[in-house]
């Protein structure tokens, strides 16, 4: 046990020796009394740390303080709390943003408006090693605000000299204050009361001059305090001793359980080379699926292209047989009893529309039909209604008319007359009839836009897209029109994987 005492002895002493250089730098708690009954104190910065711990010891001496801060949620708060904490009712929150000088102007104005004086400015809000961030009036970040900001508070309470003789206070370095607060300290500073040798530090030297009575006092308050001090530091080594212990245990669990860790780490590299073994035969399966899947779609590839080539012929022949074909968009149902009647129309737009073209060439309906050809008394919007020129040359001429004219009217109403939809895209049109429905009744306002677009009003903006895969991946990063598409979307993806 004896060779345990020297090494305990000399931790106590260091742990001791740490205590009480810890209480030397952290200095010890203000002992004056006096109140601030009718002051006016301004604190930055004061919904936490630092600042609120000063506020609150202002507002416990019976100030008027003033929380300025940036965030004022946490200054309300911060306000809140001091005012139950003190029963300080004068404690308020006004904002305040060190990098925006206009927010500085306001706070001084209205802090100019409110109170007759300002006593005490404590400058506790500040920045320390931010990036290089910039003020909102293009400053840096660390040289606006703690520098170039309290100046600007002290340039606008200045102007009021006489209304303001303010203490200014900075957080971290000497306390500074102007002349007139200086002299008024000196002022009302206290005489100083006579003090016996028992009731200060008394060295050697002076303890030569103490009577024997008072010698001994001092020697038995010394002794006193010594003691305590020890008292102090065992009750610290003591506690030291047992957190010691409980780490050595806590070690030796932690110990424990890494050689558990170790044994099953163990198992695991085992299981994970069968593993291993188990992916080297499924890779190599695999390697012969891809060989033969390689295969098959080079078959598929070329039968692909074949079909291609067949498709594009198809097209074109198609193509050269509707060339002449001109559709009339927005033409009311009901104007015609016959298709004799529907050429007449045409000819009543041409004349309406494009008398000089009416003139200059021969247009010439070879037949007229409403598309599609069945009448249906629930459908919303009129039957498009088709008509084939004699000549593509005669169409193409309108066409141009056309665009040049950009509203084209039947008896002063819009219709639009475009080129005659391949079953491709009338099929494209019809594909959107499902969505058209929901977005319909979600109130989107949709619309089909030519040849085979998809519009519809989201968020106040209008949305236009080409096909559905646009579509689907435009309502990925929507989730509210994701869920009200999602039934049809996903149909069509099943659809087309299938």
């Amino acid at each position: 046990m004896s060779r345990y005492v020297l090494p305990v002895s000399a931790l106590g002493t260091v742990v001791g020796g740490a205590v009480l250089l810890k209480d030397y730098v952290a200095g010890g708690a203000c002992p004056s009394k006096a109140t601030i009954h009718g002051k006016t104190v301004i604190v930055t910065g004061a919904n936490t740390g630092i600042g609120k711990q000063t506020a609150l010891e202002l507002a416990k001496r019976g100030g008027n303080i003033i929380l300025a801060c940036r965030d004022m949620e946490k200054c309300e708060a911060a306000a809140k709390d001091i005012r139950r904490e003190t029963l300080n009712h004068h404690v308020n929150a006004r904002h305040l943003d060190l990098a925006s000088l206009k927010s500085i102007r306001e706070f001084a104005a209205k802090i100019i408006a409110e109170e007759e004086r300002v006593d005490i400015l404590v400058n506790n809000a500040a920045v320390m090693r931010c990036p290089h961030w910039t003020t909102e009036d293009g400053f840096e970040m660390q040289f606006g605000v703690n520098h170039l900001a309290y100046h600007q508070i002290r340039s606008h309470f200045e102007v009021l000299e006489v209304r303001i003789p303010t203490y200014w206070i900075d957080m971290g370095r000497n306390q500074r204050r102007n002349s007139g607060n200086m002299k008024n300290q000196k002022e009302n500073t206290p005489p100083k009361r006579s003090t016996s040798p028992l009731e200060t530090d008394t060295n050697p030297n002076q303890a030569t001059k103490m009577t024997e009575e008072e010698f001994r006092m001092w020697i038995i308050r010394t002794l006193t305090e010594l003691q305590q001090q020890l008292n102090n530091q065992h009750k610290q080594t003591t506690k030291s001793l047992q957190d010691m212990e409980k780490e050595m245990d806590t070690m030796k669990k932690s110990l424990t359980e890494l050689l558990e860790m170790k044994n099953q780490f163990k198992e695991l590299q085992n299981t994970v080379e069968s593993l291993k073994n188990r992916v080297d035969q499924t890779e190599e399966r695999i390697s012969e699926l891809e060989d033969n899947t390689l295969q098959l779609n080079k078959s598929v590839t070329e039968i692909q292209q074949r079909n291609k080539r067949k498709e594009q012929s198809l097209q074109e022949l198609w193509d050269y047989v509707k060339k002449p074909n001109v559709r009339v968009i927005g033409l009311p149902e009901g104007e015609e009893d016959n298709t004799q009647e529907l050429d007449k129309l045409f000819e009543d737009i041409i004349e309406e529309n494009f008398p000089g073209l009416a003139q200059n060439l021969d247009i010439q309906v070879q037949e007229a039909q409403r598309t599609p050809g069945r009448f249906n008394a629930n459908r919303k919007t009129s039957r498009h209604a088709v008509i084939r020129l004699t000549k593509v040359s005669t169409k193409e001429a309108l066409l141009r008319a056309v665009r040049q004219k950009k509203q084209v009217t039947y008896k002063g109403k819009p219709i639009r007359i475009t080129p005659d939809f391949s079953n491709e895209t009338l099929q494209a049109r019809r594909d959107w009839g499902p969505i058209l429905t929901l977005l319909k009744q979600n109130n989107a306002h949709p619309r089909i836009l030519f040849p085979a677009k998809l519009s519809f009003l989201y968020e106040g903006e209008i949305k236009t897209f080409s096909d559905k895969q646009s579509l689907r991946e435009f309502t990925k990063t929507r989730p509210a029109l994701q869920e009200v598409l999602k039934t049809v979307l996903r149909t069509e993806h099943h659809n087309k994987n299938s």
